[in-house]
């Protein structure tokens, strides 16, 4: 999924998103509107939506479970950890963060919500494609799915529900 900027007019704030099945931008941070707009921006001359900027970084970086750690100058381990931005020194919610020492399980408030605002971009984005995620799921024998998908018809093949080609499953019209 590539991100593009977007944001209100050329003044706003730019934002990272992607356009989401009905072609509607939805941002990283989770900023909604009607009004966005695509811009080509330098990349010098705007700063970017700090959340949308983060979220960037850990979608760059890999969607793998994030690590919690204390904050730099952490005195005890009963503060609340920082989600850690892999192959980084920040967390989520931009504080600098300290050695590889476990935290208290308590979680940082604003790393959570980068975090949920992050998960609902990537489940709203995912489905700009359904069509491509039912045909990239490979058919399981011995599954009703693997029974629906049958074989994959020939290139140039019509098929019908009076004439299906060979060995082809009548559920292979619809995918």
């Amino acid at each position: 999924m590539e991100l593009t900027r977007y944001a209100i007019r050329r003044t706003g704030t730019p934002h990272y998103g992607a356009p989401n099945a009905s072609g509607m931008p939805v941002m990283l941070c989770g900023t909604r509107s009607d009004e966005f707009e695509s811009f080509a921006w330098a990349e010098a001359i705007a700063r970017m939506c700090q959340q949308c900027e983060r979220a960037a970084a850990v979608l760059a970086a890999g969607d793998a479970e994030p690590e919690l750690r204390l904050a730099a100058g952490a005195i005890t381990a009963s503060g609340a950890g920082h989600m850690l931005i892999a192959d980084s020194v920040r967390a989520y919610c931009g504080r600098q963060l300290g050695e590889d020492v476990a935290s208290s399980g308590r979680v940082c408030k604003n790393c959570t919500s980068v975090r949920a605002a992050l998960d609902a971009f990537l489940a709203e984005a995912e489905l700009t494609d359904p069509v491509e995620a039912v045909t990239g799921a490979e058919a399981a024998d011995g599954t009703w799915r693997g029974a629906w998908i049958g074989t994959a018809p020939e290139k140039g093949q019509q098929l019908t529900l009076d004439g299906a080609g060979p060995d082809a499953e009548q559920g292979a019209l619809f995918s």
